[in-house]
């Protein structure tokens, strides 16, 4: 079981590079922040540059479930009244979403740096 603990923190991992890469949207719009928490960014340039409300909703819903989970790669928290480790919480369930949904999201915004002539 140490070993899927292991694998949820590796790929709880790629998704961080992802959040960089939609911080690449928010950079060819002129908007630089060195935050990790860049939804509410996101959020007011999909809005002023009106995006195709299924690719922003897919977008802000991926941030936001990166962002619970940000700390929680990294640190001990308290789970249902009880200091857990991360390698307690994150099994291969959790760890296989959050790779589908990294995947998911990165294809979403190579897609669109394209059509930008940015890549």
């Amino acid at each position: 079981m140490e070993k899927f603990g292991d694998f949820a923190i590796k790929y709880l991992k790629i998704p961080e590079k992802d959040l960089e890469s939609i911080k690449s949207i928010l950079e060819l719009h002129g908007i630089f922040t060195k935050e990790h928490e860049i939804s509410n960014e996101f959020a007011i340039l999909a809005k002023k540059e009106r995006f195709d409300e299924n690719f922003s909703r897919k977008i802000l819903t991926a941030l936001e479930f990166f962002k619970l989970d940000w700390s929680r790669t990294r640190y001990p928290f308290i789970f249902k009244g009880k200091v857990t480790t991360p390698e307690e919480y994150y099994g291969e369930e959790k760890a296989q979403k959050a790779l589908r949904t990294a995947e998911e999201i990165l294809k979403l915004l190579k897609a669109y740096l394209k059509h930008s002539d940015v890549s």
